[in-house]
């Protein structure tokens, strides 16, 4: 009896490095979605002014590509409560699937605000997301918003949630 449970224990000690060192990469279509902040400065027209931002948005992946949008008010800091609105529809691409996630994205971006009505922009971007569980992670990213001759070149921290 004592060989057969030292035999169990020994076999089940193994078993939580063999589980982390499953694939956990995944396949097919999957989606996330997250809530950023970020500061960074408005440059263009010899202006150099600091900038925030922050807003919701999400990924819909399709293996390593997928498609992105955004939701977001931005503003001069010395400003804040006389800024505008941007939504931000994409293309992005994940260099993994899981854990430490390189990416890339760039795409249009709508500026509206109600003083201003529309104008039409672009926008890239690059940084990593760190996947903590299955359910939640981080982001970290490098985000320039291009109007006209203006960039807004942010630094941004996001939550990920599945």
């Amino acid at each position: 009896m004592i060989r057969l449970a030292v035999l169990s224990i020994a076999m089940l000690l193994p078993s939580p490095s063999v589980t982390l060192a499953q694939d956990t990469e995944r396949h097919g279509t999957w989606a996330y979605g997250y809530g950023y902040v970020g500061l960074g400065a408005a440059i263009g027209d010899e202006l150099l002014d600091p900038f925030f931002e922050l807003g919701p948005g999400a990924d819909v992946m399709f293996g390593r590509f997928g498609v992105t949008g955004e939701l977001g008010y931005g503003s001069l800091a010395k400003h804040p409560t006389s800024g505008f609105g941007t939504f931000s529809p994409g293309v992005l691409y994940a260099f993994s699937k899981s854990g430490v996630v390189p990416f890339v994205k760039g795409g249009f971006t709508l500026f509206f605000g109600s003083r201003s009505g529309t104008e039409p922009g672009w926008f890239v971007g690059a940084g990593v997301n760190l996947w903590k569980s299955d359910r939640f992670g981080f982001r970290a990213e490098v985000n320039d918003q291009v109007l006209e001759t203006s960039h807004l070149l942010t630094g941004r921290f996001a939550v990920l949630f599945r």
